[in-house]
């Protein structure tokens, strides 16, 4: 669509303006790849962020085990 204050333009303007128009729709398309590129990354980070969380949590749960079997263990001999 060619703007109506460019109606009177040199028809070499008029395809300057064409092309312009065809490269800007050309980034603009390639920035929604990105765009896209960009918000699938962030949802496995976001992925990769929980299950690291849930290794953590399930070592220390882990490595508090033995702890509270002592604690436990301790507690029945008295």
């Amino acid at each position: 669509m060619i703007c109506r204050l460019c109606v009177d333009l040199p028809p070499q303007h008029e395809d300057e303006l064409l092309q312009m128009q065809k490269k800007l729709k050309g980034t603009e398309d390639e920035l929604d790849k990105y765009s896209e590129a960009l918000k699938d990354a962030q949802e496995k980070l976001e992925v990769a962020d929980k299950k690291a969380a849930d290794v953590s949590d399930a070592v220390h749960k882990t490595q508090s085990f033995p702890i509270i079997c002592d604690i436990i263990f301790y507690r029945i001999k008295q």
